[in-house]
């Protein structure tokens, strides 16, 4: 009997990965390196990175020269001392905040889901997988540096009423929540397949579809976003999301829409253009004046709630109006040469 029920905790810790990754770690002695290091890439292969982490480094605690727990770690020999490689290093922290931050619905609303087709299959493995937070959450770091090293996100799966969009984001700081609406998100897979099979086919696509996974890191954009600044203007706001998802449909959609590029002071009359539009100024801005620069006019805005226009001229050393006359010839150049990625 008793081995019976030991069998059948065994089995429920089998189907709960970070529960059996405790009862490995209880029954694990703490100088044991080998099984520390078997037990971290068992953490590592289910994504459970806030546990991998600590493991791989209470691995060198045992066994400071263990090769392949420095190796896991970034770490690379040079003479007689391990140097950590500080990208390898950055992605470990990002993993980390990701496994331990990132909240979904419970299995049984999933499940209900899945059970609706193929389709909505799709959307749900899309969106459970964390692979696509941590490379939201780095080119949010890198681009903007608003990640502060840790997330308390929670997604939501509800209908997006009265938008036509499959996913929306808010929050500040990494705190916040990202609604998916399934059914937008199925339908739009559904999009994307006959995009790819139109394309395989030969045919020309003039503007093709935005891409899930930029979804994702546009919505993980607008989490960090939020705060005291309520004057951002809608340009800043989209502009900065669509500039850390790098997602091309925005720029093909504004040209084939035959809009052109005005001064970002007049405003953009339609929302569905904003994007491009917004995401043209943080090119420029990135690309004219550098990234130390464009991340100090976002630090000032998004944290400390100043003004774009008074940040910009603060952090860029120029007018405001010399800047806007400078963005916006050298955007219309930049939205006309843009090349979408297949």
């Amino acid at each position: 009997m008793i081995a019976l029920l030991g069998l059948l905790v065994a089995l429920q810790d089998a189907d709960d990965p970070r529960k059996e990754f405790e009862t490995r770690a209880a029954a694990t002695a703490a100088n044991d390196a080998e099984a520390r290091f078997a037990l971290a890439e068992f953490a590592a292969k289910h994504k459970l990175w806030d546990l991998a982490l600590p493991t791989l480094e209470k691995v060198l605690e045992a066994s400071p020269d263990h090769k392949a727990a420095r190796e896991r770690l970034g770490y690379k020999r040079a003479g007689k001392e391990w140097k950590r490689d500080d990208v390898q290093g950055r992605l470990w922290r990002v993993r980390a905040a990701v496994a331990a931050g990132v909240a979904f619905p419970a299995r049984a609303e999933l499940d209900t889901w899945r059970r609706k087709g193929p389709s909505y299959v799709k959307a749900i493995d899309l969106v459970l997988d964390l692979d696509h937070y941590v490379a939201a959450a780095l080119a949010v770091d890198e681009r903007t540096g608003l990640f502060e090293g840790s997330l308390a996100l929670k997604v939501v799966f509800e209908a997006a009423e009265g938008k036509n969009v499959p996913a929306t984001g808010w929050g500040k700081a990494g705190k916040g929540q990202i609604d998916i609406d399934v059914k937008k998100l199925a339908d739009y897979n559904d999009v994307i397949a006959k995009y790819d099979r139109d394309k395989r086919a030969g045919a020309e696509v003039v503007v093709p579809p935005a891409r899930p996974e930029g979804i994702l890191v546009h919505e993980l954009t607008h989490c960090f976003q939020g705060g005291d600044n309520a004057g951002m203007p809608a340009w800043f706001i989209e502009g900065m999301a669509t500039w850390c998802a790098q997602d091309g449909h925005y720029v093909a959609f504004f040209r084939h829409q035959g809009q052109t590029v005005k001064a970002i002071t007049d405003g953009v009359r339609e929302h569905k253009y904003v994007y491009a539009r917004g995401w043209a100024f943080f090119e420029y801005a990135d690309d004219k004046h550098g990234r130390d620069k464009t991340r100090a006019w976002i630090d000032a805005v998004v944290r400390k709630a100043r003004r774009v226009d008074e940040a910009a001229a603060e952090a860029f050393g120029l007018t405001w109006d010399e800047l806007v006359k400078e963005e916006q010839a050298w955007s219309a150049q930049w939205v006309k040469r843009y090349r979408v990625k297949p």
